[in-house]
Order: structure tokens, then sequence, then C-alpha cells
């Protein structure tokens, strides 16, 4: 499956379910001094989240181009890292639906659209959120054992729209990691994050405090180019 197909099947499936499909932002950001480009499909919505402007529709969704030099130094060194990319993303800036419709969205497209066995999935969850674990467990086909809870699930821009997230990630194997039979995702080489579901519920302020947001909201993105040579195996094999 090439990377034209796994767009054109992820705006497909959201535009079916109600979703208005935006173009890519431009690159480099409109009246946003914090930053030089555009690093995540979120990004250029932020005004719909911070209830300075309107939506264009309750539902949206995306293929955003992004930059990121954060690992530059790995460009070259490993087949999962790049500069600049395509984000494919969903969003509900007005909290149309939230977790419960977002994770079982997320895991039919994975599971059927794209057809990645379920025995080769993991998820993470931020260690408090025992909602998405509820969900996680009783909406999907992902065995509880699956899912493991991570620290490093939260999401934020250093200000704005911030919260905890959830990640879908594809084992590569044992042999493609460290050997020892207690490895879990983001621990080494063996697993690959492919999608991650990001729950906005908190404003982050300026000076680092963080407040309830006005409304639950739902957005979530997948690296495009990290699901390619994930989804091709997968397909192949029906």
């Amino acid at each position: 499956m090439t990377g034209n197909e796994i767009r054109r099947r992820f705006l497909e499936h959201f535009e079916s379910r109600e979703h208005k499909v935006l173009p890519s932002a431009p690159l480099v950001p409109k009246g946003d001094p914090s930053t030089l480009f555009i690093s995540a499909g979120m990004q250029p919505l932020q005004p719909y989240y911070l209830g300075l402007s309107d939506p264009p529709a309750p539902r949206l969704a995306s293929s955003q181009k992004c930059l990121r030099t954060g690992d530059i130094d790995e460009v070259g060194k490993t087949d999962r890292h790049g500069t600049f990319f395509e984000m494919l993303g969903n969003f509900t800036p007005t909290g149309d639906y939230f977790k419960e419709t977002a994770i079982p969205l997320a895991w039919e497209l994975v599971t059927v659209g794209f057809k990645m066995p379920v025995d080769r999935l993991r998820v993470t969850i931020h260690p408090s959120d025992d909602q998405a674990f509820e969900i996680w467990t009783a909406k999907t086909s992902v065995p509880a054992a699956h899912v493991t809870r991570l620290g490093d699930n939260w999401w934020g821009l250093g200000r704005g729209p911030c919260g905890p997230d959830s990640e879908i990630w594809w084992d590569r194997g044992r042999e493609a990691g460290c050997g020892q039979p207690d490895c879990y995702p983001d621990h080494c080489e063996r697993f690959t994050e492919v999608w991650n579901l990001v729950f906005p519920q908190y404003d982050q302020r300026a000076d680092l405090s963080g407040l309830p947001s006005t409304a639950e909201a739902i957005q979530r993105g997948i690296a495009d180019g990290a699901l390619v040579p994930l989804a091709r195996p997968a397909i192949d094999t029906g």
C-alpha cells in the first residue's frame, strides 16, 4: 500500500463519518510567532480548540504537511525518522465526540481498513486514564494484556490545548528488539508507533498552569510516512 493510498483511505474513512476534509495549511504558520514551522496536524486548528474562532464543521479531517527537526540527528540511521512528512488527522474541536467514539473508530480503520493483524498491535495509555483503558478493553478487540500504561502518554505544544494521549503500536517481532520477554512499547526498537490519539482536555497556560478546557475535544493523528512500511506487508498478506 502506497502513501497515496493510505492518505485516500484515511480521508475517505472519516469523510464518510461526517468529517469535513480540510486542505493542508501552509508549512510556515500564520499568526503564531512561537514556532517557525507547522509540526503537527492539530497546530493550525488551535484557534478552534481555544474558542478564538469557529471551526468550519464539528468534525474535521486533514492531511497536514509538517516539518520537525527534533530528531534530525537520527535521520538516515533508522527507517522511522524524518524531517518532512504528512500527518493524517481527524478532529472535533467542539467536542462532537470523545474517547468512547474516537477509540473504536481508530481501531476499526487500523484493523479493518488497513488490515493490520490484531495480534501484532499494542496500545499504550496515560497511567491516570482509566476511562481509556475501559474503552479499549470493552469496545475493541485488543486484549487487556496488550494495553500498557506509560507516563509519556501526554500531549502538548508547550501552551494551549493539552491532555492524555493513547497510542497504537506495531510489534515488529522479538528479533527486532532487545530480546527481553517483558519488552513493552517505547522500550526498544521492537515496537513502532503508528497512531496517536490525543485527548486535549486541558488548556496549558504560559505560566505552565493547566486548567480544564471548556469542552472535551478529540484530536488524532497518524504520521503518514511512518505507517507506509507497516501497512504494506499487512495488506499484501490479505
